[in-house]
């Protein structure tokens, strides 16, 4: 019996076109981080679920983002800018700077939420920037700092409970 012999009939079954979560901001939280080595070089990749998607009407919720950021050089030694990158995406997920990153449990990360924000480079989309974020954002863009993907979102929210109050209160008038 082969692995996926599962008694479905393969001919019928379709795969789905992969699609890509387009640029933008985004609500996500952090599910997987994995380390492995590929022909000697160390690399990592973070996994976020897409949790909120003001933008798009939630047209990309529950689908996951992935990055993908390396370790080494290549020729496979420790690459110190490449830890750089590591350490700088660790300390946005709210790790202390100070912290022995080596000491570091990756369950303690898990269940994260972000502010995901996603840039088109090319043909690839790719993440650009992750602030922690506490539990859902704030509709009030004033609780975060001005540029920040967190405000941003925040701005996306309020604009979207100003206008469905503003379809509520045209609902309310029987003469409209």
């Amino acid at each position: 019996m082969g692995l996926f012999d599962l008694g479905a009939d393969w001919s019928e079954v379709e795969a789905p076109a992969f699609q890509n979560v387009p640029a933008g901001i985004y609500e996500a939280t952090l599910t997987a981080i994995d380390i492995f080595e590929k022909d000697g070089k160390k690399s990592y990749t973070f996994d976020y679920l897409v949790t909120e998607d003001e933008g798009n009407d939630g047209k990309y919720v529950g689908r996951t983002v992935r990055e993908f950021k390396r370790f080494t050089d290549e020729n496979g030694d420790l690459d110190v800018q490449a830890l750089g990158y590591v350490k700088a995406r660790l300390i946005n997920l709210g790790v202390p700077e100070d912290f022995n990153m080596a000491d570091l449990d990756v369950e303690d990360l898990l269940g994260t939420d972000v502010a995901l924000t996603l840039k088109q480079n090319k043909e690839y989309t790719n993440v650009s920037r992750v602030e922690k974020i506490g539990g859902s954002v704030s509709s009030d863009p004033t609780d975060y700092d001005d540029d920040s993907a967190a405000a941003k979102l925040a701005a996306q929210k309020k604009a979207k409970a100003n206008a469905v109050q503003s379809t509520d209160e045209d609902d309310d008038n029987p003469f409209a």
